[in-house]
């Protein structure tokens, strides 16, 4: 009969115990695949503390240390994760755009322009509509006014502000 082993193993002893490499029990380690049957030497080193238990674990989470590392099954589920993580975010969008929460950028976009359009020609009257309603202004005090209105026009097109400082 074998005789059961009770005191620390290193991972390097592990290893040869089950014929990997040394690596690879490191792996394990580092990854999660041995978790319960570790324990930790005087200096902080990590080691086997429980045979048994390395074997049942190192059996059991087999597939763990490839998750953990990018393997294919990892690939798959975070495939799988970011395809759902895609499909939620869609259907809020769309819930959100149905609800009236969102608007399409270039639908917003021609609205603006619309609107910059029509304050623009309504400010580009004012001098004509300032003269029906003061007909004692005199032509120049009407230019004036024109020459203002189109200044500050230019001014807002170009991205500044009364002050001349960027907006």
């Amino acid at each position: 009969m074998a005789k059961r082993r009770r005191d620390p193993l290193s991972l390097r002893g592990f290893a040869k115990l089950l014929g990997v490499d040394e690596a690879a029990v490191r792996k394990g380690a580092r990854t999660g695949r041995l978790t319960r049957s570790l324990g930790l030497d005087a200096k902080g080193r990590p080691h086997i503390a429980d045979v048994k238990l390395a074997r049942l674990e190192w059996a059991q989470n087999a597939t763990r240390s490839a998750r953990r590392t990018g393997g294919p099954l990892a690939s798959l589920a975070e495939a799988q994760r970011a395809q759902h993580v895609e499909r939620t975010r869609g259907l809020k969008l769309k819930n959100d755009r149905t609800a009236g929460r969102l608007l399409d950028a270039k639908e917003v976009e021609i609205s603006w322009a619309r609107q910059i359009t029509e304050a623009r020609t309504q400010l580009l009257g004012v001098p004509s509509r300032l003269k029906g309603k003061r007909p004692g202004l005199s032509v120049e005090d009407v230019r004036a006014c024109d020459e203002l209105i189109r200044e500050a026009l230019e001014e807002f097109a170009k991205g500044r502000s009364d002050d001349g400082a960027k907006s």
